[in-house]
């Protein structure tokens, strides 16, 4: 039996852009500094200068806390995602250009974030996109581990039964990429959004709407 092969599509800055929905950045944002304030005890103004300092020294929420062993067990990461994904009554912007994008790829669609499934549901069905995936990989179905983690691609060997092979991962964090082509997927495209740089095994394109 032939393979079709299966768009592997990350969410944030990715399947959409940050700047095209406004008021979902400012609310993970002020999500993330109200953790943060929760956590240390200190005012929001503080704890939106540590949010920066972590950003610049690990990457973004929430695995910045990881790295920077702020959060330690499954339990608190799971506390933590769930505070700052709360999105609900945040108003996401229909978005149509979208819809037809993937429309015309007339592949088998699979999300892949790092966010929970409620979060990832309440996007894509905003968007107006929720009908296109046959399937949402969210980090507690992953188990908690985050894309950069070669471990990850152990487990998702399993749950895409085409294979690596017939894999096409999208994703906006170049180093997610890197970690899943040595891993073996297949073809890795990197929505840099004009960012410079990238390697010679990464396939570069400026936004989803290139990507055929």
């Amino acid at each position: 039996m032939k393979k079709f092969p299966v768009f592997l599509l990350d969410l944030d800055n990715c399947l959409f852009r940050f700047d095209d929905q406004p008021e979902l950045l400012k609310r993970l944002e002020g999500n993330i500094t109200n953790w943060i304030s929760v956590r240390f005890g200190c005012s929001f103004q503080k704890a939106d200068k540590i949010k920066y300092r972590l950003y610049s020294m690990y990457g973004g929420a929430p695995e910045c806390f990881l790295k920077a062993n702020i959060i330690n067990t499954t339990k608190e990461l799971s506390s933590c995602i769930l505070f700052i994904n709360d999105i609900s009554e945040t108003n996401i912007i229909l978005d149509k250009t979208l819809i037809n994008k993937l429309t015309s790829l007339d592949k088998e669609l699979y999300l892949f974030t790092n966010s929970p499934f409620n979060y990832a549901e309440i996007v894509l069905c905003s968007l107006g996109v929720r009908q296109f995936f046959t399937t949402i990989f969210d980090i507690t179905n992953n188990d908690f581990i985050f894309k950069s983690n070669p471990f990850l691609y152990q487990k998702m060997r399993n749950k895409i039964k085409s294979g690596f092979n017939n894999v096409i991962m999208v994703d906006d964090n170049l180093n997610n990429l890197i970690v899943a082509k040595s891993m073996g997927i297949r073809r890795c495209v990197w929505t840099k959004y004009g960012s410079r740089g990238g390697t010679k095994d990464i396939e570069g394109i400026d936004s989803i709407m290139d990507l055929h």
